[in-house]
């Protein structure tokens, strides 16, 4: 799983232009347990202590980077240190890991006795995360391994709580939120969560050469929506083309591209049913997103297509009486990515987005709250931002909710 060091890099300052001291230290480092890294990037530096720093370094033959993660091949190497915040050159390598195949790796949190890595797949396919526990007074590692990612799937909410259902594909736990209490999230333990964990139904079945058990949420049924909505007019390519030039470019021609863009999801609201655009777009078809609203009273359809959301699809809707809240993906060839968070201001009728890297499952509201059920956990919206978390797993293999840590 990683080569283990206990000693002190005592490194001489040296290498690449750009590159600050502290850097060049931990590079420096790392080359020494590997000569075959050329290229480096330290992904996170944080302070844990008046003397330290942690630090996760990237090593690898190229920089493949995808949004906020970078390509971890089998042939890569994180470095995982810390570093004496007035002597530079006195590095202590706790760890260093290789990757997987296919794995885009995001440093989801750096802490004063942990980091964890999430590892994920084309689009948002999880494909686990890898954990360190170390011990900063002894400046030596505790331990690491690998565990699966749980994903949330449902939302049950209530006036200012909420039972998360996650999984990681062996098992289901539920996770209780309030907003009264701190910490605010807790695992349930069996007793306590099998109620809500039975609201869900599942399917069981087997996976892989080695026919192991996966356990899987099934999707909710969908309802065909009202036939109000066959107003929808169809996108035609000129439309497509003004709204979305870009693809064009791509190589969609008129000859060659099908719309088959309709109506995904929709809420009926005080008199209103509102809906947002779902399609495929790769392989010669695509669409244009969009959501709107059909007025009962009026009988007419409104269908917004601000420039946020005509290259997306909406996976997760919730409406409040202030805003509607959709979760953007792009279902493209063999895989989907998010794309955010839209909040689409009802009285202002303005769109803002909201960076958040994971695949929107549900959105609710909760009290004053906007809860999102993810590919890689949980997400509250507070203000303009969306804290994530995910669902840790301790040495000694109990459970706990973690709010992720990357890019701050």
């Amino acid at each position: 799983m990683g080569l283990r060091f206990a000693v002190a890099f005592l490194i001489v300052a040296m290498g690449a232009f750009g590159q600050s001291v502290q850097d060049r230290a931990v590079v420096g480092a790392l080359q020494h347990v590997d000569p075959s890294l050329r290229q480096f990037r330290v992904l996170r530096r944080v302070v844990i202590t008046e003397q330290l720093d942690a630090v996760v370094l990237f090593g690898g033959a190229s920089l493949n980077t995808v949004g906020g993660a970078i390509g971890w091949g089998p042939k890569d190497k994180l470095g995982f240190f810390l570093q004496d915040r007035r002597d530079a050159g006195r590095v202590y390598l706790l760890d260093t890991e290789a990757g997987d195949p296919n794995c885009l790796a995001r440093v989801e949190r750096l802490a004063e006795t942990d980091a964890v890595v999430s590892c994920t797949g084309e689009g948002v396919e999880q494909r686990g995360s890898f954990k360190l526990v170390f011990d900063p007074r002894a400046k030596a590692m505790v331990a690491h391994y690998w565990y699966a990612q749980f994903s949330a799937y449902r939302i049950f909410p209530d006036r200012n709580s909420a039972v998360f259902i996650v999984s990681d594909r062996e098992k289901l736990l539920a996770v209780e939120y309030r907003t009264d209490r701190e910490p605010a999230f807790r695992v349930l333990g069996d007793a306590e969560g099998k109620s809500w964990i039975a609201r869900v139904p599942v399917s069981v079945g087997t996976e892989g050469m080695d026919a192991h058990r996966v356990v899987s949420i099934d999707p909710e049924k969908a309802v065909e929506p009202p036939a109000v909505l066959d107003a929808l007019p169809l996108t035609t390519y000129d439309h497509f083309a003004a709204l979305r030039p870009r693809r064009v470019t791509d190589g969609y021609k008129r000859e060659d591209t099908e719309f088959h863009d309709s109506v995904g999801l929709w809420r009926k609201e005080d008199g209103r049913i509102w809906f947002a655009k779902s399609f495929y777009d790769g392989e010669g078809s695509s669409g244009v997103g969009g959501f709107g609203f059909f007025d009962l009273g009026e009988g007419k359809l409104h269908l917004l297509e601000p420039p946020e959301i005509v290259d997306w699809s909406v996976s997760a809707m919730a409406v409040t009486p202030e805003a509607v809240w959709l979760g953007i993906i792009w279902n493209g060839e063999g895989f989907s990515t998010g794309g955010g968070l839209l909040r689409y201001d009802r009285a202002a009728e303005t769109v803002r987005r909201l960076q958040f890297p994971d695949l929107s499952r549900q959105i609710v509201s909760a009290g004053k709250e906007i809860l999102i059920a993810s590919g890689f956990g949980i997400g509250i919206v507070r203000g303009d931002r969306v804290s994530r978390y995910f669902i840790d797993r301790m040495s000694d293999g109990r459970y706990r909710v973690v709010e992720a840590t990357a890019g701050e």
